[in-house]
């Protein structure tokens, strides 16, 4: 993971398949939405998982 001053960042390897998301502020002065961020990983990472 990493995060910088407006992204997360985020790499998981499921199943051997990378998921990778990224979130960035609408500004250099916005945060990235944490909570959306976490929600998206999630389901990405569920999608692998359901795969046959």
């Amino acid at each position: 993971m990493a995060v910088g001053r407006n992204t997360l960042q985020a790499w998981i390897d499921v199943r051997g398949v990378t998921v990778i998301v990224e979130a960035e502020g609408k500004t250099d002065a916005a945060a990235a939405d944490s909570d959306i961020f976490w929600q998206t990983l999630r389901a990405q990472v569920a999608k692998v998982e359901r795969q046959p």
